[in-house]
């Protein structure tokens, strides 16, 4: 209940594909943090992936483009190449600077042009996926400056995978404040499973029974799956490797497919049931294992479609087999049953979506994984009524047993040594377990644990982030006693972007993260909380000290970080930063009001000649 409580608002937030008609824009309100985008209009691109940037007035004034909705079907069109179009316009100025992210990874080729406020003639412009913002699941782009009021987006990509192509347009707070619940949910639901795996994994050891090992690897292919689909593991652990942009997760799939196949199969001894369905399922098991075959070292085109019309047809073949168990009496058909139909129920969204034959929503994937993490459980509560009916069936047979040691001693005693072992083996094992399970749990609570820290810290740096920054900030302003004093500092390096463009972004990375030292070196002593509040951009709280003391303390760091030696790659790199201050004594009306003023001081210290301290007005 608690996990349904965390993914709900994340399920909430569906991005769905492209479906609007040429000509038509997409009408966005400039005061909202988060809006889906449609596509416009598409043009099949026989020159890609050879696209060059020389190429894009031509693209832009070509007549042979087509609406979205007249288009033919792209979904399938695997190693295909398209060009997309979207035009945005926002009823007013931007008051803030808009994100835009692409939810899908599987593209062999990926470029993204703009134009801000209308081309006006000119070739658009491409825009990097900006990596300011650390490890992030989905693409990110810098999409519009604030004051911005439209801006035409020309994509060209040549797609690894089936194709979709979900759209947001965020705010930097909007954006990630949904990507940590996004990354605190998912994250949450894999080490569910990789519990479930480790715990699984240490019984089929222990009991030496295949049934286990299968569903071990049917969970280890769920995770690959959802690392795959979620963008986990193309974000953290196999990134932009080629097998993985479209090889993946056919093969993923299949073997998703065939696993718990084997694992009815073998559970519920399909093999004696009378009938053609052990045919049938050692049929599938076969076609499956070609199928992995096909997708991993042939072209993947024509055996998706194979593969699409297999999941089709192994819904409710697996349904109708745990039925089957569960009308004759056995319990466990009922768990298959109700475990199989739950991730199911959101698989066949994902399957008729990635089919072409329904749009496509992101929350069909969450609602997916979300499913397997609720079926291993589902399916671990099976294997425990299997132990259970395996006691029953022993301890039948214990009865029976006594009825026949009533008739002779040796008998007897046999079956009293039979029923003493099964006691002892039977302690033994449930202890095991348990102790297993609370190692399991350890190891949940370690990675809650990391998540966490990720959400407050800035990845780069290893300072606190904006958003722990402000929540601390509000906490230190609540706890504030009469009379006492609490100063504000904030400082940005100067000449960053000039910085950038002489040495390059990784000695800017460099820099910041010297810049940084400092900051915690000399103020970590004195301040409740140092922080990188965003791009070059560094901000502390000092509480209990007077402005004149906290003046004191930022002149020392702005000389620090003057006089300190920064070299990179054999080169020596000169860094100024300038500062401003703030206090509570001046600016007693609240928490927005001490940082506006610390803002503008630092603007001050900007205008005023930088690498300086000024006091707010």
């Amino acid at each position: 209940m608690l996990l349904l409580i965390c993914v709900f608002p994340w399920l909430a937030e569906a991005a769905a594909g492209p479906i609007d008609q040429t000509g038509r824009s997409n009408q966005l309100q400039a005061a909202s943090g988060q809006q889906r985008v449609e596509i416009t209009s598409v043009l099949i691109d026989p020159e890609a992936p050879k696209t060059t940037q020389q190429r894009l007035p031509a693209v832009v004034q070509t007549g042979n483009w087509l609406a979205f909705s007249e288009a033919p079907d792209l979904v399938n069109r695997i190693g295909g190449s398209f060009w997309f179009h979207s035009r945005i316009e926002w009823d007013q100025p931007l008051p803030t600077a808009r994100l835009l992210t692409i939810d899908w990874w599987y593209f062999e080729h990926l470029a993204v042009y703009i134009c801000r406020d209308g081309c006006d003639g000119e070739a658009p412009t491409r825009l990097p996926a900006t990596g300011r913002f650390g490890t992030t699941i989905p693409y990110v782009f810098e999409l519009a400056p604030a004051g911005s009021r439209s801006v035409d987006i020309y994509m060209q990509l040549t797609s690894g995978a089936k194709l979709v192509m979900p759209l947001t347009v965020w705010t930097e707070h909007e954006f990630l404040e949904h990507n940590s619940q996004r990354l605190l949910v998912l994250g949450a639901m894999l080490g569910i499973m990789v519990v479930m795996m480790l715990y699984n994994a240490i019984l089929a050891g222990y009991l030496r029974d295949p049934v286990y090992a299968i569903y071990v690897l049917y969970i280890l292919s769920v995770i690959i799956y959802s690392l795959s689909m979620s963008g986990l593991g193309h974000a953290w652990i196999w990134g932009n490797a080629s097998w993985s942009m479209g090889r993946l997760i056919g093969p993923a799939s299949s073997v998703a497919f065939a696993l718990p196949l084997l694992f009815f199969y073998r559970l519920l001894n399909v093999a004696s049931w009378p009938g053609l369905t052990p045919v049938i399922c050692r049929a599938m098991l076969v076609i499956w294992v070609l199928l992995f075959v096909a997708l991993l070292l042939l072209d993947p085109g024509m055996a998706t479609e194979v593969e699409d019309v297999m999941a089709l047809v192994s819904f409710p073949l697996l349904l109708g087999i745990a039925l089957r168990a569960w009308i004759s009496g056995n319990r466990i058909g009922m768990y298959l049953f109700i475990g199989w139909l739950l991730v199911n129920s959101a698989g066949a969204l994902v399957m008729l979506s990635l089919s072409g034959v329904i749009d496509w929503n992101n929350w069909y994937l969450a609602l997916q994984i979300l499913g397997f993490t609720v079926e291993l459980l589902v399916f671990s509560v099976a294997l425990a009524e299997r132990i259970h009916r395996e006691r029953q069936e022993r301890d039948h047979a214990q009865q029976m047993s006594l009825q026949y040691l009533q008739e002779a001693a040796l008998a007897r005693d046999l079956a009293y040594q039979v029923e003493r072992d099964a006691k002892l083996r039977l302690e033994d094992e449930v202890s095991a377990r348990t102790s297993e399970l609370q190692e399991a749990m350890l190891t949940l609570e370690e990675l809650n644990e990391q998540l966490d820290y990720r959400s407050k810290h800035d990845s780069l740096t290893g300072l606190a982030n904006r958003r722990y920054f402000d929540t601390c900030l509000s906490e230190c302003w609540s706890e504030l006693r009469a009379g006492e004093s609490l100063c504000v500092i904030m400082g940005d390096i100067d000449h960053f972007k000039l910085l950038n463009d002489n040495y390059g972004h990784p000695a800017g990375d460099y820099c910041l993260v010297e810049v940084a030292q400092l900051w915690q070196r000399w103020l970590a002593q004195h301040a409740r909380l140092v922080a990188r509040y965003g791009g070059e951009e560094f901000i502390a709280i000092v509480v209990g000290r007077d402005e004149d003391f906290c003046n004191g303390l930022a002149e020392q760091l702005r000389s620090a970080i003057e006089s300190a030696r920064y070299r990179y790659d054999g080169q020596t790199i000169h860094i100024t930063c300038s500062l401003g201050l703030a206090s509570s004594a001046q600016h007693p009306q609240g928490v927005v009001d001490i940082l506006k003023a610390a803002d503008d001081a630092l603007y001050a210290a900007k205008t005023g000649g930088r690498n300086q301290v000024r006091r707010a007005a």
